[in-house]
């Protein structure tokens, strides 16, 4: 009762706002295709994305991004921004919503409980439109960098906690695009203040946006996850799986792989070829030494000199 309460109110926040029509309708959507849901730092790595998802046999990749200002474009007008796409059936849907929500200027003031509910019921809405076998993904706000002045990185790292504790039980994967960032920011010389008190250009433009090397950053770990659960369907009007046992879907050799097990597994058989060369020459080296030791010098007699 409590969640149709929440979901009622914020129909009527939306329908009060005007927000109706946000988002423009998906297209051409077909079985075993992907969603995303996020902000502009989710926005910026699509094509990065779609060229890593479509050299591993996933189907069309959507996202659904608002861009209106005002409060149309916070979690209030979300939830009228992926209507059009709920009346598909996705394999993977990835959803990451924060930043609109703590930069009042611009898109009206969300408080951390509304943040909450308005994600809840977003989230809600989402999961009913996954095909069967399909599975959900979110993902952690980036970190704010110290000279971006229209946010604040403590409020990017309430709203992640937040979230992270509403999912908390959820079927779901993580993917914490947060602690990622700053893990490999902090690792350059000189960047233990990020984001507290500097930032860090090698990967975000302007104190939040991606960089070149960010955008692959982020979107290298969005496709590890989308591969992980991606189940090929058949193109029947429910989506259903198109295999018995779903398994992760690529169709090269080895495509039952993720990204991170394929490299994993990559690495260990270089390894493994570097110790069984290393231990070819060491016993082409004893064997030779064997074979000098083992001879008796010839020692021809010689005939007295004249």
């Amino acid at each position: 009762m409590r969640r149709h309460a929440a979901a009622m109110l914020l129909l009527m926040h939306e329908a009060q706002a005007g927000c109706e029509g946000n988002c423009a309708a998906p297209i051409n959507v077909t079985c075993g295709s992907v969603l995303v849901v996020g902000d502009s730092t989710t926005d910026e790595y699509m094509p990065e994305l779609r060229a890593l998802l479509a050299n591993l046999g996933v189907g069309h990749i959507y996202i659904a991004h608002s861009a209106s200002d005002g409060e149309c474009g916070s979690s209030f007008g979300l939830k009228s921004c992926i209507e059009p796409y709920l009346q598909y059936h996705w394999s993977v849907i990835v959803i990451g919503w924060a930043h609109r929500d703590i930069k009042p200027n611009s898109y009206g003031v969300v408080t951390v409980s509304e943040y909450r509910n308005n994600l809840w019921e977003t989230y809600t809405s989402l999961k009913g439109s996954l095909a069967p076998g399909g599975s959900m993904v979110f993902m952690t706000a980036v970190p704010v960098g110290a000279s971006y002045e229209q946010r604040d990185n403590e409020d990017a790292k309430e709203l992640n906690d937040e979230a992270l504790r509403l999912f908390e039980h959820e079927d779901m994967t993580i993917v914490d695009h947060y602690d990622r960032i700053v893990e490999t920011c902090r690792r350059d010389p000189g960047l233990s203040c990020y984001p507290e008190t500097c930032d860090c250009a090698r990967l975000q433009s302007d104190g939040v946006h991606g960089t070149s090397e960010g955008r692959w950053h982020k979107a290298v770990a969005v496709a590890d996850a989308v591969v992980s659960h991606y189940v090929p369907t058949d193109f029947s009007d429910d989506c259903s799986p198109a295999v018995t046992n779903p398994k992760i879907y690529d169709d090269r050799p080895g495509g039952e792989l993720a990204l991170g097990s394929r490299l994993v597994l990559c690495l260990a058989a270089i390894g493994a070829l570097i110790v069984l060369n290393a231990c070819l020459v060491v016993a082409l080296c004893r064997r030779r030494r064997k074979a000098s030791e083992g001879v008796t010098p010839t020692v021809r007699p010689t005939s007295p000199s004249l």
